[in-house]
């Protein structure tokens, strides 16, 4: 189910104010109408609604026994995200925003805002990444012209 509030929400699972989130545990994906409307006004990969998606969509490949992706491409995704997060630790500069280290799932959230709004700037900055989602995603977008 997805519910959306007009603006940020506090959520009584964390006790914190939130503008999206998934729990898979009661099957629920929340959103903020605002952050929805601001990712999409500004297209510069902070996107909530591809980010709330992207963590649903990890979460029923990690959690359920079936495959939401290939396994082999998922896998592969993973290993260039772990390398990632390690040259993170060694740089300031970096194509995502500081919110995708934060752990394995944020980075692949950020990832996805980041495939889906900024297909060529993602693909120029990380290729190899890139070309591990678009795998994934069994799509190329950088190349698409709207």
């Amino acid at each position: 189910r997805l519910i959306i509030y007009e603006q940020s929400y506090y959520s009584t699972i964390n006790h914190r104010y939130h503008k999206g989130e998934v729990n898979p545990g009661v099957g629920f994906i929340v959103f903020s109408f605002e952050a929805i409307m601001d990712g999409y006004a500004r297209k510069e990969g902070t996107n909530l609604v591809y980010h709330e998606l992207a963590h649903a969509l990890w979460l029923e490949h990690k959690l359920f026994p079936y495959n939401v992706f290939n396994d082999n491409y998922f896998v592969e995704f993973e290993g260039k995200a772990e390398r990632e997060l390690q040259h993170s630790q060694e740089t300031e500069e970096h194509f995502f925003r500081q919110y995708a280290f934060t752990n394995l799932s944020e980075f692949f959230a950020v990832a996805v805002e980041n495939f889906f709004e900024r297909p060529s700037e993602f693909k120029a900055a990380l290729p190899d990444l890139y070309a591990s989602l678009a795998k994934l995603f069994k799509q190329d977008l950088s190349d698409h012209k709207p």
